[in-house]
């Protein structure tokens, strides 16, 4: 049987420039927030933020979010 694909496990071991959230253009949908694998993004005074420590930089909320605001 083969091995399922798994987002996480690819980026366990590298560290690429970090992803990040324009604030200007964040209108905290939360989108992003129900969408990231490694639970690295929250909510802060209406705005999505990331946690560094937390993300995989797998760029999976940068595809999702409708404003374009993540980079």
């Amino acid at each position: 049987m083969e091995k399922q694909y798994d987002v996480r496990e690819q980026h366990t071991h590298t560290r690429a420039p970090y992803t990040y959230i324009q604030p200007m253009l964040c209108t905290g949908c939360g989108v992003c927030l129900e969408v990231c694998p490694f639970q690295a993004i929250r909510m802060e005074e209406g705005k999505a933020v990331i946690d560094k420590e937390l993300c995989k930089n797998c760029k999976i909320c940068v595809r999702v979010c409708p404003e374009g605001a993540i980079m």
